[in-house]
């Protein structure tokens, strides 16, 4: 009994996805070594893992995932009490030289701004097959630029294997108290915060009620499936199944077809989106501010946290 209760701990010490790759990581070491016939040995020596990291360059690794791949050996050394050889100085020469070689590909994935938003929404009528679907993923494309959402804390990665960060009814709540309604979503927990720390985000309605998050997530609540089957997950389709994240992606990409916009528009795109908008309503108003009221400011950084909770802008007076 306390053996499992211990391997339930220890499964719980990272998230599922980071054992899967390191999972990954060691079943494509087991097919190199039987490529080059390396005997299946604990710890992996310095020249093997050397070979290993030249095996993954060729085959068109990039450095980031090279490193990951590192990472996930280090991890099972450690956890198999063996001595890591993957910190080595050669090792980390290596790592190096690959990321010189190979410099990090620009992110390429187009922010989907207010008005795409509504583009987006609108083409929605004409690519979902029912209107059930059409208030779904109405509400659910508002909700993700809104409330600046990964696609994970919207839908279940697979039939088989639901996220963890996915919205659930619960976590939906509605607040009059200050004379106009407004939408609290409870994230329990994210890519971010794996101990399940939670934030709550308030959202505020918006005056176009064809892409009001409060408007059509209400819309979408007054339909949505209410079976005793039915999954507890936010979104759900008209039989009570949870939306996954391939569907959501999948739609996305017809509706892009439909509007016939460029296709490295990603489910991230949504939440990219909102932080540059409100970046840019930030740098508008300080910008407004400055000429009113005193001496130009230059702008020279504006971050945005990654848990989307404040907006820092640096400036300079000259």
């Amino acid at each position: 009994m306390l053996k499992d209760e211990a391997d339930l701990l220890l499964k719980c010490s990272m998230a599922p996805n980071s054992w899967k790759t390191y999972k990954t990581v060691v079943e494509c070491l087991k097919k190199f070594r039987i490529i080059y016939n390396y005997r299946d040995i604990w710890p992996v020596p310095i020249d093997e893992i050397a070979q290993f990291i030249a095996y993954l360059s060729y085959k068109g690794f990039s450095a980031s995932t090279v490193s990951t791949y590192i990472s996930g050996l280090a991890h099972t050394h450690k956890i198999n009490n063996v001595t890591d050889n993957t910190k080595s100085f050669i090792i980390c020469k290596l790592i190096e030289g690959l990321r010189r070689k190979n410099p990090q590909k620009l992110d390429v994935r187009t922010p989907i701004s207010f008005d795409l938003l509504k583009r987006l929404i609108h083409s929605l009528r004409s690519v979902c097959n029912s209107q059930y679907e059409t208030i779904l993923f109405s509400s659910a494309f508002s909700l993700a630029y809104f409330a600046m959402l990964r696609v994970s804390e919207l839908a279940i990665n697979s039939r088989t294997d639901e996220s963890r960060h996915a919205l659930k009814c619960e976590n939906i709540t509605f607040d009059k108290s200050n004379g106009q309604t407004e939408l609290h979503v409870k994230i329990c927990s994210s890519k971010t915060d794996q101990k399940h720390t939670s934030i709550t985000l308030i959202i505020q309605s918006h005056a176009d009620s064809n892409i009001c998050p409060i408007t059509l997530l209400q819309s979408y609540l007054q339909v949505r499936f209410s079976g005793v089957n039915g999954s507890n997950k936010l979104y759900t389709h008209f039989n009570g199944l949870a939306l996954t994240k391939y569907q959501f992606c999948s739609l996305l990409q017809k509706c892009l077809g439909f509007c016939e916009l460029p296709f490295h528009i990603r489910s991230h795109s949504f939440r990219i989106g909102r932080a540059t908008d409100m970046a840019k309503m930030v740098l508008k108003t300080i910008l407004s501010s400055s000429a009113a009221d005193g001496p130009p400011l230059h702008i020279y950084a504006i971050f945005v946290s990654e848990s989307l909770t404040f907006i820092t802008v640096q400036t300079k007076c000259f």
